[in-house]
């Protein structure tokens, strides 16, 4: 199996993983080749939120769905342009800071960018079918809707992913929140990263 992302998805993804131990498949970012050719999906989950990312990136076999633990997310923090290539489970970050990268025939090969490699890095479980949990349809209007509650510490994450690429000043973080009919959960979109989704499950008044 060979991987090769862009490593801020992975960064931003990792926002939104698990920690409990009972649901360890979530305790990491799930990566699949996403429709159109030369992109992957980087998708995480903790059961009150979803993000899926669209990125520059390849999977092989193309029907693989792996999971990347969260070994290399401070050596990915690190780097000024991130890059992950996973090869038989090992994670190589590659810092291609200066290196223009349209495809993922353009992520040179070798270690000459490498900054650290992290073996066993794959968790071995298989992650839910997160399309499943996606609202079917955006509601933006067409009568009264009944606000649910969101908690407000889960909202605050989607502050955190990163901004756009190129970005030299970071951009006052919108939110846009797009409720679906009744008590389910919402979409949430960055107006600044078209490339980013989420999903945030509401909460009861007394949770």
């Amino acid at each position: 199996m060979k991987i090769i992302m862009d490593g801020r998805a992975f960064q931003d993804a990792a926002i939104f993983t698990s920690t409990e131990e009972v649901r360890y498949y979530l305790a990491g970012v799930a990566v699949e080749p996403a429709p159109e050719a030369g992109y992957v999906i980087a998708v995480a989950c903790d059961g009150h939120r979803l993000a899926a990312i669209k990125a520059i990136g390849s999977v092989d076999p193309p029907d693989a769905r792996p999971i990347i633990n969260l070994s290399a997310l401070a050596a990915v923090k690190k780097c000024r342009n991130p890059w992950l290539r996973i090869e038989d489970g090992t994670v190589t970050v590659l810092d291609l800071a200066g290196v223009e990268i349209k495809s993922p025939d353009d992520v040179p090969a070798g270690d000459n960018f490498a900054v650290a490699k992290f073996p066993n890095s794959l968790i071995d479980g298989t992650f839910p079918e997160w399309r499943r949990v996606m609202p079917a349809t955006l509601d933006d209007g067409g009568g009264p809707i009944a606000p649910p509650a969101f908690n407000a510490a889960y909202l605050a994450d989607f502050a955190k992913v990163s901004p756009p690429a190129g970005s030299r000043f970071k951009p006052k973080r919108f939110i846009r929140i797009v409720p679906t009919r009744g008590d389910g959960p919402a979409w949430v979109f960055l107006p600044e990263r078209p490339e980013f989704v989420g999903v945030l499950m509401p909460v009861r008044a007394d949770e």
